[in-house]
């Protein structure tokens, strides 16, 4: 808070772990390089509640709902899979996508044009939902452009549906312990707030 107001421009929450696991796993699915494709998240930061849009995914291949069904809740469950078979969490995968992350913020940071991620930020698309990932673009100022939730495929609203509610609650939860966390923080001259 700088003037005593909030800038919703510079806050993000990261939706980096879910976003290189969607698009490694899709890259995979339609046999091209990670890097190569992108496929926009909206929905929460859980797997419960992120939400891959294949049917927006770059480059477009065309999924029948069966393999859509499999490719979404790979993408979904990978890290709870991931720690089944490992026996410990995925700590490499979040640290790599915490770096690509805030790789991604400095070079929008330094004027460096069409940086996209997926990110948990304030939302204008959901009435009664303050926040929600979707796709962002990055520039000088933080979050230049935050965009719309595409038209989503019958199973890609259903998903969407059911995770409203989970994502009001965490939202809801956090923003409480936020506001709780303030006065500490001012008192504390942490130069956060």
């Amino acid at each position: 808070m700088e003037f005593g107001c909030y800038n919703y421009t510079k806050v993000l929450g990261s939706a980096a772990v879910h976003y290189s696991r969607a698009n490694a796993i899709y890259a995979s699915y339609i046999k091209q390089k990670p890097k190569d494709v992108s496929v926009p998240l909206i929905g929460g930061t859980s797997s419960e509640t992120i939400i891959p849009v294949l049917s927006y995914a770059e480059p477009y291949k065309y999924l029948n709902e069966k393999k859509m069904k499999r490719v979404t809740n790979v993408i979904r469950t990978g890290e709870l899979e991931i720690e089944k078979q490992a026996k410990r969490p995925e700590f490499l995968n979040s640290a790599y996508a915490t770096v690509r992350l805030v790789q991604s913020v400095m070079a929008g940071l330094c004027g460096q044009p069409c940086i996209r991620e997926c990110a948990f930020v304030k939302n204008v698309s959901i009435p009664g939902l303050s926040y929600l990932t979707l796709p962002v673009l990055l520039g000088l100022n933080g979050v230049k452009r935050t965009y719309d939730i595409p038209e989503l495929t019958q199973y890609e609203s259903k998903l969407l549906e059911k995770a409203v509610k989970s994502i009001s609650n965490d939202t809801d939860y956090a923003i409480k312990w936020i506001v709780e966390q303030l006065p500490e923080m001012k008192s504390s001259n942490c130069g956060m707030v």
